[in-house]
């Protein structure tokens, strides 16, 4: 068996932690993303929608950290850009404006 030094101990279980804060931020963010078309006013799609951008914003900043060569980064990498096209939707969405509707929020209601 080889011996694993406590660098690498270190590294291992860093890398681990890594992937789960950038899973967890991913889950945040779809979940409110996949909120905003369901909110009930147009504050609420708002906050849904701000907080999935929050959260694509960290998930982007992220995912350079997470080893290059695993397999987890590429699912990773794969996952956020499906995220990436989710916020990249509602903006779209947001940015369709008519004489009633002007923002995101208000297409909610629309």
């Amino acid at each position: 068996m080889i011996a694993v030094s406590k660098f690498d101990e270190l590294r291992m279980k860093t890398e681990r932690e890594l992937v789960q804060l950038v899973e967890r931020e991913l889950d945040v963010g779809m979940r409110e993303a996949r909120q905003v078309p369901e909110a009930e006013t147009p504050a609420l799609a708002e906050e849904h929608f701000l907080t999935a951008q929050r959260a694509y914003a960290e998930v982007s900043r992220l995912i350079p950290l997470v080893e290059e060569t695993s397999d987890v980064r590429r699912q990773l990498e794969e996952q956020v850009r499906y995220f990436g096209k989710m916020i990249d939707g509602l903006s779209i969405l947001g940015s369709r404006t008519t004489e009633h509707c002007s923002d995101l929020a208000s297409l909610v209601q629309c």
